[in-house]
């Protein structure tokens, strides 16, 4: 949210700008296949804990460029700051299987949520107060010191010795192969996916016009952006508990999931008031929190822990691009079409994409309750359901 109100601020509102420095964060990702390979191969706790190291660091200098006034200079440090963050969460994604069994980490999932939602409650309203009382180069440097105090928390947690995918006998290439033939071969892996490069598209999307969405569309000053985080945070941190006892399957979840997230884009711009566009965050936040946990729990129950790395890696990827590509379209368009037009489209996009995967989904259990006792291939995998 800093580098955001730093960006729009520098750059007068330059919608294209704003764009420009959320895709320097998720190009990265790009490379978020080769990342897992590394994360799959080394311990996962040093991996992790660098990571989140550098995240600091480079807040802190991100922070020193302000006062030049060079944007390119924020876009260099957003996007270095980015390689760390797709590295401290493929890392993660395997550190966390190493104090979790099997029967409690959709529990897990539920508590990972919480905390991400208890972040998204409280950050946006506390990052724009300390943006506000020391601007830029201050906030940024309150972040950079957060990130340093959960690198000296995660030093202190004893962590069992990383399984690395027989990195001894296997080459970096062979590893980064045979994941490929993982994630092509396994259906639930294929839905998840299909599912990032939609959550990706809404993303990307909604990014870069929220703050416009706050500004042109309800006409109201670009701090009540944080107002709506706020909502959407607390409407996460919320329902979270709830959606954690149902006992609908995930893979059923998933796409209902998509569905849910529609309606609430379509609701953020049905009505120019700033109730109803509330209204409207609140539908799209359990429907984000819907995706995240049943994302998470299937990650950690269908994927075997030695791809964990690879197969989050994938994910990160598929929804990173997606992003992107979104993000620099909706960046060209917004002048010409406008933040209404272009969120609608995204929820039509997001509805229709989710009602025929959850078709496809039906199809798939139908066939996979006649055939309980599914082979496994090479590579551990399900064989499909379907011929």
């Amino acid at each position: 949210m800093v580098l955001v109100y730093a960006v729009y601020t520098l750059s007068h509102g330059s919608a294209s700008a704003v764009s420009i420095v959320l895709l320097s964060e998720f190009l990265p990702m790009l490379f978020g296949p080769f990342i897992g390979v590394l994360a799959d191969r080394l311990p996962r706790k040093p991996t992790f804990v660098l990571s989140i190291c550098i995240q600091g660091v480079l807040l802190f200098g991100i922070g020193l460029t302000l006062h030049l006034h060079q944007l390119w200079l924020v876009y260099a440090g957003a996007l270095l700051s980015a390689v760390a963050t797709v590295a401290s969460r493929t890392a993660g994604a395997g550190y966390i299987l190493q104090f979790v069994p099997m029967d409690e980490r959709k529990d897990a999932t539920a508590l990972q949520q919480v905390v991400i939602s208890s972040m998204m409650l409280l950050g946006p309203p506390l990052g724009t107060a300390i943006y506000m009382a020391v601007q830029g180069q201050g906030a940024l440097a309150v972040a950079g010191g957060l990130f340093l105090l959960a690198v000296i928390l995660n030093i202190w947690v004893k962590a069992q010795k990383t399984p690395v995918s027989d990195a001894e006998s296997h080459s970096f290439w062979y590893d980064l192969r045979t994941g490929l033939k993982y994630a092509r071969n396994h259906w639930v892996m294929r839905f998840i996916l299909s599912t990032g490069v939609l959550v990706g598209c809404s993303a990307g999307i909604l990014n870069v016009l929220e703050i416009f969405l706050v500004t042109k569309f309800l006409h109201l000053p670009k701090t009540w952006l944080s107002v709506l985080l706020f909502v959407q945070g607390g409407g996460m941190l919320s329902v979270t508990p709830l959606l954690n006892r149902l006992t609908v399957p995930m893979k059923r979840l998933l796409p209902w999931s998509l569905i849910w997230c529609g309606i609430g884009m379509g609701l953020m711009i049905s009505v120019r008031l700033w109730m109803v566009t509330l209204l409207g965050y609140l539908v799209f936040s359990v429907g984000n929190v819907a995706i995240n946990l049943a994302v998470g729990t299937l990650m950690k129950t269908e994927v075997e822990e030695s791809y964990q790395g690879r197969m989050s890696s994938l994910f990160t990827t598929a929804y990173g691009v997606t992003t992107g590509v979104f993000m620099v379209l909706t960046g060209r368009l917004q002048p010409i079409l406008g933040v209404r037009f272009l969120i609608a489209a995204g929820s039509c996009i997001i509805l229709i994409s989710g009602a025929l995967l959850l078709g496809f989904t039906i199809r798939y259990l139908k066939h996979s309750d006649s055939n309980l006792n599914l082979p496994q291939n090479s590579v551990g995998r399900d064989v499909d359901p379907l011929p």
